[in-house]
């Protein structure tokens, strides 16, 4: 067991938009065990409601949500205002594009409201997510939209256009020319170029048959990842077991570290058509959870 096990960690569960307390905390079970000792591990759920994505991110009530998350961080050492206090190892474990906007939302405070970094990030985990443009969210929303219509497939088709180009008419011509860019947009940009980010191995776990957020775009963010490794040498494919009866599900490793450290490992572990958005972990846990441990071993 390596010294990241035996301290435990700090875990930030950012759970998705209008999530429950009582559903995200059965992720602590992925982690050692809560408390302050070694070997123990501390978390803090970050709850997205639809106030927080779609509209003011300086509410009130979401102010105070970042506030405590600030002080979380701050008292375990994981802001460069506290270099000089210990850390236990930070994960910050990511569901759906909420938890994905939640964590935007937190660089941007930290920036804007005490100037504050991050210190380093040790892991992040997106499960069912990212969706990595406004553009595929805006027409993802339109088969969410139009699906309980019960259409026939063509008469869906045309329903889905008819949302969409007002959508795009806005972005591309009202939004676009103010300087506004997609929240999904920025969210993106921040992993993608934020240094420790770039450095955090990553997990994502999602799903072919996730009706929310489409495996083609989590896959299409994770080769926007994997463009970003320099010196990779190839994939390292190794293969989850599943309960008998069950198709196997491959993860894919990209196992090669570059020689300069700059960008962390990728991991990916897609579950079968049956599993659904941010359902994973209740429908094949115990793969779930040797993928997690896996991952964090590897720290």
């Amino acid at each position: 067991m390596n010294q990241h096990h035996t301290r435990g960690y700090d875990v930030v569960l950012f759970g998705w938009v209008d999530g429950s307390r009582e559903h995200i905390s059965k992720y602590k079970s992925l982690y050692a065990p809560e408390g302050d000792g070694p070997g123990c591990s501390s978390f803090h759920i970050e709850l997205a409601t639809t106030t927080d994505v779609f509209y003011s991110a300086t509410a009130t009530a979401t102010a105070a949500r970042r506030a405590a998350l600030r002080q979380f961080l701050a008292d375990r050492g994981h802001l460069d205002t506290c270099a000089d206090l210990p850390a236990r190892p930070l994960v910050f474990h990511m569901f759906s594009n909420g938890g994905v906007t939640s964590l935007a939302a937190l660089v941007v405070y930290l920036k804007m409201t005490t100037g504050e970094e991050l210190r380093g990030v040790h892991a992040m985990l997106f499960d069912s997510a990212p969706t990595p443009s406004g553009h595929l969210a805006m027409w993802a929303g339109t088969e969410v939209a139009t699906m309980p219509m019960k259409l026939s497939p063509a008469a869906q088709y045309a329903a889905r256009w008819a949302l969409y180009v007002p959508l795009w008419l806005h972005a591309n011509l009202v939004a676009r020319p103010l300087g506004h860019r997609h929240l999904f947009n920025r969210s993106r940009d921040m992993i993608l170029n934020t240094p420790v980010f770039q450095r955090a191995p990553k997990l994502f776990l999602y799903s072919g048959g996730d009706t929310l957020i489409a495996a083609e775009h989590v896959e299409c963010m994770i080769e926007r990842l994997r463009e970003q490794v320099q010196g990779a040498k190839g994939k390292e494919m190794v293969f989850t077991a599943f309960a008998p009866g069950e198709t196997a599900v491959r993860a894919e490793a990209l196992a090669t570290q570059p020689p300069s450290g700059t960008f962390g490992r990728l991991e990916t572990v897609k579950f079968p058509a049956d599993s659904p958005h941010v359902l994973h972990f209740r429908r094949y846990p115990e793969q779930y959870r040797a993928a997690t441990q896996r991952f964090l071993a590897k720290l």
